[in-house]
């Protein structure tokens, strides 16, 4: 099996985020307008001579649920979130253990906020690929080992504090925009929701900021 490459896998991140985005949107508009009534029959196309049919009357009862309910988690929105928000910390992190080029560009990019950035990526994967039911609950294998690891360095809390315009020269957006992340793992407890301990606002900004640099990281080796 051929390995991917740079450009693959940097394809898959922000792949991976246009989906979050365009999923997000649509169960937002699912919610807004009631769109069952145009529920039919979908052929989807699986070979030259095959195709796969979508029910149209299951399809008609998931809309009609999640635009009467708006308040409530839905399958769509549920879906898209978590598997977007995986798949951006997965790619993110193998992008750190496996290029030696983009590895170089995110520590000379982050500075001295790469250490707790890197720390953040490794944690949430670890919760996010475990993962194996709606909330998303932090098992004790998804942190002790990072935990000893962080113990034998001194260390207790990793404090990721970044803000755009201090470390991106590019940046054209509000001079206080950023993202902020503590995780104390010395208070980290198995069977709590991983939500408690990193706000799902701040891995949406988490996974832009890794969408962000790796456009930024497309930029400036296109140039040269």
């Amino acid at each position: 099996m051929a390995r991917s490459t740079l450009k693959d896998q940097i394809s898959l991140l922000q792949g991976n985020y246009h989906f979050l985005s365009i999923g997000k949107f649509l169960e937002d508009i699912v919610k807004k307008k009631d769109l069952s009534p145009y529920a039919q029959d979908t052929a989807i196309i699986t070979g030259d001579k095959t195709q796969f049919v979508l029910n149209s009357k299951k399809i008609q009862k998931l809309l009609s649920s999640i635009h009467n309910n708006p308040s409530k988690q839905n399958i769509l929105g549920y879906m898209v979130e978590v598997n977007a928000i995986r798949w951006v910390i997965s790619v993110i992190k193998e992008l750190i253990d496996t290029s030696p080029r983009f590895d170089k560009f995110l520590r000379n990019t982050l500075d001295k906020q790469y250490f707790s950035f890197e720390q953040v990526i490794r944690f949430l994967r670890n919760v996010y690929s475990h993962a194996r039911d709606a909330k998303i609950i932090i098992k004790k294998e998804d942190f002790v080992h990072q935990k000893t690891y962080l113990k034998d360095k001194d260390i207790n809390t990793i404090h990721f504090l970044f803000n755009y315009k201090d470390f991106i020269k590019q940046w054209k957006g509000s001079d206080t925009y950023g993202i902020e992340i503590q995780i104390n793992f010395t208070r980290l407890k198995s069977w709590t929701p991983l939500y408690t301990a990193v706000p799902l606002h701040q891995c949406y900004l988490l996974c832009e900021l890794c969408y962000n640099l790796s456009k930024l990281y497309n930029e400036i080796n296109n140039k040269k």
